[in-house]
């Protein structure tokens, strides 16, 4: 399930040719974008209960990364995982990749950021509620909470990769965003 709110590149039709896509729009009427987001966050993925053994709750920019993930979240629920955080990195490029390799083989540098280590990765049949907070880089689980001991999934953030496009992003991210968000310092 992939819920726009106004893409203007290629990435709309991309995810309409791909038949495991279900794409929904997210529409914002209200005074805050963030918390209106937040509020979708919090309850998009319930429709995978007893479908998913696991949801990503993720901004299209981020990608959870592991070498196996699949092995890896097979492993921790074996072992009783319910819920990852993965650690966070913000991906950092000179120029926007023009390889059509996937973005973890071409983007490979990157700053450890721990407000990226968000609990986005979790399974719906155990999790009652995920309580993110507004920006959705903190939450308040409920239900069966239980984290690995440590965390080997990587959360792999794609936003500066060059500083034309970081500069143009940032500037039509701020041109959708609502006044009373930026007073908040919500969306900076």
């Amino acid at each position: 399930f992939i819920s726009d709110n106004g893409s203007t590149d290629r990435s709309r039709e991309l995810l309409a040719a791909n038949r495991k896509v279900v794409l929904r729009e997210f529409q914002f009427g209200g005074s805050s974008f963030v918390q209106a987001a937040t509020h979708h966050y919090n309850h998009c993925w319930k429709e995978s209960r007893g479908v998913a053994g696991w949801v990503f709750v993720v901004n299209v920019d981020e990608h959870v990364y592991h070498p196996d993930l699949r092995g890896y979240l097979h492993a921790c629920a074996t072992r009783g995982v319910t819920i990852l955080r993965p650690e966070g990195y913000n991906m950092v490029a000179d120029r926007w990749p023009s390889s059509r390799k996937p973005l973890w083989k071409t983007v490979q540098y990157g700053m450890r950021d721990r407000i990226w280590d968000k609990p986005q990765v979790f399974n719906p049949n155990c999790i009652e509620e995920i309580n993110f907070r507004e920006g959705r880089h903190s939450a308040s689980p409920t239900g069966d909470v239980r984290f690995p001991e440590t965390e080997e999934a990587r959360l792999l953030h794609y936003k500066y990769l060059g500083a034309e496009y970081l500069l143009r992003r940032h500037a039509e991210l701020r041109a959708r965003m609502p006044a009373s968000d930026l007073e908040r310092g919500w969306g900076r």
